[in-house]
């Protein structure tokens, strides 16, 4: 494997890992069960921390974009499945591969610009209260996704370089 082929793969992870947190903040759950603190740093918890009338607000705004967002993330999720399946097709084909990162992006991108449209709207409706929490728990959520990167590495870091190519997988 190049290692542009390697970044790429991690660059699909790293975003199918923030898109699967962008769709559950957009979805969400209408009964949330407590969490321990250390568990609460999620987009989910982000959710959480507003009062009941910015999650009713914030429920409500997103219930009214689920006609366009429904078809968005059902597109995205069969971009990530083509993706995957060019990246385990024998032969490679990088052309296949490179249009299902495209599709992937272009979905992805999609969902992204209605979430923040609507979260836009929303947060502009919240109370002082509730922008004040929820930019408090994106701090916390920002702080975790740091930690995370440098216990695993950090995102400046590069692997050992390899000693010998892997055996073909066939």
């Amino acid at each position: 494997m190049t290692p542009t082929a390697k970044w790429l793969g991690i660059g699909l992870v790293a975003s199918l890992a923030l898109n699967l947190f962008v769709i559950g903040a957009w979805v969400g759950k209408i009964a949330r069960h407590e969490r321990p603190e250390t568990e609460r740093v999620t987009l989910g918890a982000m959710t959480d921390s507003l009062s009941p009338e910015g999650r009713k607000l914030l429920r409500a705004a997103m219930h009214m974009n689920r006609k366009e967002a429904i078809p968005i993330f059902k597109e995205l999720n069969a971009a990530r499945d083509r993706a995957n399946d060019a990246l385990d097709a024998s032969p490679y084909d990088p052309e296949a591969y490179a249009a299902a990162l495209r599709d992937l992006r272009t979905y992805s991108e999609a969902g992204q610009t209605l979430l923040h449209a609507t979260l836009v709207d929303v947060v502009g409706r919240l109370s002082p209260g509730d922008r004040h929490r929820l930019a408090q728990e994106s701090k916390k959520l920002l702080e975790a996704t740091r930690k995370r990167g440098r216990r695993n590495g950090g995102p400046g870091d590069r692997p050992p370089p390899m000693k010998e190519r892997p055996p073909s997988v066939e």
